[in-house]
């Protein structure tokens, strides 16, 4: 199972002391099985401009806990939702959560939720938004992110 860490919460939920809201991400990557996906180069510039991300994300991917999407899979995607149509200004989220097959989304964009709750964007399985330790159990679930003995399987 994977998640994706919009750039709006990224120095909230990787940069350092978490908050309580968060606690269970970051528990659930490093030590129950969850991997970040992350990727495209406007996501690593934003996650740059904080250094404790940065290196927490590089960390995570040194010990298999983070996972880099190909440019070219990322590029493939935005191409498609592109031709969808979308409301937010992060349709390279939306292209990440396509090519990676994450379906978890920590963001506070209210036009991205949107956006990743529309089937026309994001399907089989529809994405999630973790906003809250109430949200826990969208942690749990398994179908996501094509991760199975370390192959990546597409997804839409």
């Amino acid at each position: 199972m994977c998640v994706v860490v919009d750039a709006n919460r990224a120095s909230v939920v990787l940069g350092g002391p978490v908050p309580d809201d968060y606690k269970p991400v970051i528990d659930w990557i490093s030590r129950r099985g969850g991997r970040l996906v992350y990727g495209g180069s406007k996501f690593k510039q934003e996650l740059a401009r904080v250094r404790a991300a940065a290196l927490l994300v590089q960390n995570w991917r040194s010990r298999g806990l983070a996972i880099e999407i190909a440019e070219a899979e990322i590029a493939a995607e935005l191409t498609v939702v592109e031709t969808i149509g979308y409301g937010s200004d992060d349709p390279h989220v939306i292209a990440l959560v396509r090519a990676s097959g994450a379906r978890t989304v920590v963001t506070g964009d209210a036009d991205l939720m949107l956006d990743l709750t529309n089937p026309r964007l994001v399907s089989r399985p529809r994405a999630k938004i973790y906003r809250s330790p109430g949200h826990g159990p969208l942690l749990a679930h398994t179908v996501s992110c094509g991760v199975l003995s370390g192959q990546r399987r597409r997804r839409t």
